[in-house]
């Protein structure tokens, strides 16, 4: 994949460590200075003084000694990537839902897979971009912009690619103390608005169900779909199901904005978990404790599914990114990382390190079981 360089920003406080770390393991693979420099797009300089510093500070000797983040990101990718996860990448822990770090680590593994897109795709196809909802979604939507703003207007490279950007989930509020799938899109939208030029173009769609959707057509039958196409939303969902990037959020039933759309659907969720802070829900659905999304609600909600996601993460060139993290996350993660809808996962060293956690106390269970 192609690797968009921009402005330093540090996750744990050295922004070069990555590519100390990435060099030694060349190294160890029996690369040659020259054939580094090659590799990662670095003067041979470059790479004698990433070497230099590898040994100085033990990180290059007889095995190559990855820091916390790096050995973590690792231990994840052993435990997911047998359900089709092809990335993880872990970030420090910080205050609240840690919405810094990962937006920001989320934000350039986008800006990385639009770039590759560039070259896989027909220039005639848009590169489609879904967005869910929440706080650390829209962190992810600040960071990106950023990250476009440069790639596009500093650095003068052009996307001959249309960004169509749409909403995972269709919802029946008006009122604005959420960020609601159709709000992050409208923020996106006017966030790289300024930036539309021969350089960048971009076309968004942010509809919202009208008032008392749900309540009105309460079953998914002939007549909501009619309902739907009138509206001219029938056809929203559908384009949305084409994405090429699902960027999804995870939270708990016990966030307001959950409950909130939750109250809406008259869908009863019992018996999930004992305590909704350690229930995850992604995509406004609740899931429970072996990994599978509630069916009641699947049915009743009108947009992307959790187990549309299952299917799509398996497919070339298309990527659901889950990012989520926050030390008061880092149980109820566990359950939605048992059955996977996501290719990719960012999220912190809380949640990757309970897992971590988990998963040797039951290799020492077994253990003693033998």
């Amino acid at each position: 994949m192609a690797i968009f360089r921009t402005r330093s920003r540090r996750f744990d406080g050295d922004a070069e460590l990555g590519k100390v770390v990435h060099a030694a393991r060349l190294v160890k693979l029996g690369n040659s200075q020259k054939e580094i420099a090659e590799m990662m797009g670095l003067s041979a300089s470059t790479v004698s003084r990433l070497l230099d510093r590898a040994g100085a500070e033990n990180i290059l000797r007889i095995e190559v000694v990855p820091p916390l983040l790096t050995a973590l990101e690792e231990e994840m990718e052993e435990i997911l990537t047998s359900s089709g996860v092809q990335q993880v990448r872990v970030v420090p822990d910080g205050p609240g839902r840690n919405v810094a770090n990962l937006g920001y680590a989320s934000a350039l593994i986008i800006m990385n897979t639009i770039v590759s897109l560039l070259n896989t795709k027909s220039r005639s196809e848009p590169i489609r971009i879904v967005f869910s909802c929440g706080t650390t979604v829209l962190r992810v939507i600040e960071e990106l912009a950023i990250l476009l703003e440069a790639y596009c207007l500093r650095d003068k490279h052009s996307i001959n690619h249309t960004l169509r950007i749409l909403p995972s989930t269709l919802v029946s509020d008006f009122a604005l103390d959420a960020v609601y799938p159709h709000t992050a899109v409208t923020i996106f939208w006017n966030k790289i608005r300024s930036m539309l030029d021969d350089r960048l173009k971009i076309s968004a769609v942010a509809p919202q169900l009208p008032k008392n959707f749900y309540e009105k057509y309460e079953r998914d039958d002939e007549a909501r779909h009619t309902a739907l196409t009138e509206y001219g939303l029938e056809s929203v969902m559908q384009e949305a199901r084409k994405a090429d990037i699902f960027v999804l959020g995870a939270g708990t039933t016990a966030d307001p904005s959950y409950q909130k759309v939750h109250q809406t659907l008259h869908v009863i969720v019992d018996n999930i978990l004992s305590k909704p802070e350690d229930t995850p829900e992604i995509l406004y659905t609740p899931i429970d404790p072996a990994g599978t999304a509630h069916r009641g609600t699947e049915e009743k909600i009108i947009g992307v599914k959790i187990s549309e996601c299952r299917n799509i993460k398996n497919e070339a060139n298309r990527y659901v990114i889950l990012v989520s993290g926050g030390h008061e996350k880092r149980v109820s993660l566990q359950t939605a990382f048992k059955n996977p809808c996501f290719n990719i996962l960012v999220t912190d060293a809380n949640a990757a390190e309970e897992a971590v956690r988990r998963k040797h106390e039951a290799e020492r269970v077994l253990k003693e079981m033998e």
